[in-house]
């Protein structure tokens, strides 16, 4: 939204879109990370056969079947749609609006960004500094769906790590897991709003402080 990503590919809007499901479908992301069995091939007397894993099982695009990732029987997808259910409860909050949405890597990891639309400027700098919250989703195994408070505008695969990472550094998000139902972690989803205001004025405070530091050249 507004501004278009660093590296020129993507859909640039002017306003945010109005709901998950208008959402989804602008970010490429309307379809669905489903379940296959897994099959190994082996050749015996009768000619070629397939067993099945049942310990194992696929997760492939719906619209093109390619798979994501192969994982154990008990992972559990976070589809788009019970995603979707994380997003509205974070956009229902005051002053939340969308910015991005997408996925990398063949759709293995999506997220959608949200912005706090409560800008603060820090002494000396007249930019406006505005909230980012955002929700990172794998369907590859390689980590859980979780809520990040950060400062990062997640655009690719570098910003997507980049904001996961620092959201284990500091604590500072919830973690919905793959082996329960992501519904019942909505109440988690609109407490990641209220800490990202909590945390935006504390940083405020702190720049606040820092700014009224002298620092001659020998300091510095």
């Amino acid at each position: 939204v507004r501004e278009p990503m660093w590296h020129g590919r993507g859909l640039v809007l002017d306003d945010s879109p109005g709901s998950w499901d208008e959402a989804r479908v602008l970010a490429g992301l309307d379809w669905e990370a489903e379940i296959a069995p897994v099959y190994v091939a082996g050749d015996t007397l009768a000619g070629r056969q397939y067993e099945q894993l049942a310990q194992f099982k696929a997760i492939r695009r719906s619209d093109t079947g390619a798979v994501l990732a192969v994982s154990s029987d008990t992972y559990q997808v976070i589809s788009h749609a019970q995603m979707g259910e994380l997003v509205e409860a974070i956009l229902e909050q005051p002053n939340v609006r969308w910015e991005t949405a997408g996925s990398v890597r063949g759709g293995r990891q999506v997220w959608a960004l949200a912005y706090l639309d409560e800008p603060f400027t820090v002494p000396g700098d007249p930019s406006p500094t505005y909230p980012f919250l955002t929700i990172l989703n794998s369907h590859d195994g390689s980590a859980a769906c979780k809520v990040v408070n950060t400062s990062i505008r997640v655009v690719c695969w570098n910003t997507f790590q980049a904001a996961s990472l620092a959201g284990d550094r500091t604590g500072r998000q919830f973690t919905f897991r793959h082996t329960k139902n992501v519904s019942d972690r909505i109440a988690d989803a609109k407490a990641a709003v209220a800490g990202l205001r909590t945390e935006s004025r504390q940083w405020l405070d702190l720049a606040r402080e820092l700014s009224l530091i002298p620092v001659d050249d020998q300091q510095f």
